[in-house]
């Protein structure tokens, strides 16, 4: 039961994460809220064989030149320490980022937020992630 609460708990803060944006994009420009979602990123990943699975949902705050400031919310489950009753590698956070984005890199730090805009903690997300991308030149 914990488990199956926890999952759909996951999938369906996803869900509705995903189809509020979906929503807020197909709303005619003319009408109040269009352009709601405008600069919303959503990336969504599934690993095969070990059924990890996660969609992160960014919401740029503040853009400053290559500087970006983002809210965002990752949900992560991995679908089979889930079956086994483990939720442990599952999670659900609100995160803050900080990036830089240029032509051939970017870099960014995201800082988990453990109490933000109501959202209930599902899993133990980690409470820093750092990363970096470089395209090698022509």
């Amino acid at each position: 039961m914990r488990l199956r609460r926890h999952l759909t708990t996951i999938l369906a803060t996803t869900a509705l994460a995903l189809s509020s944006v979906v929503a807020a994009e197909d709303t005619p420009s003319d009408s109040v809220g269009a352009g709601q979602a405008a600069g919303t990123t959503i990336s969504c990943t599934l690993a095969a064989p070990s059924l990890l699975t996660g969609c992160y949902v960014e919401r740029p705050v503040i853009v400053l030149g290559p500087v970006e400031l983002a809210l965002a919310l990752d949900a992560q489950a991995h679908l089979t320490d889930l079956a086994r009753g483990d939720v442990d590698t599952s999670h659900l956070a609100v995160y803050a980022s900080v990036g830089v984005y240029e032509e051939n890199w970017s870099a960014w730090l995201e800082v988990w937020l453990p109490r933000f805009a109501g959202v209930t903690l599902i899993g133990t997300p980690d409470w820093l992630r750092l990363g970096f991308t470089y395209t090698v030149p022509p």
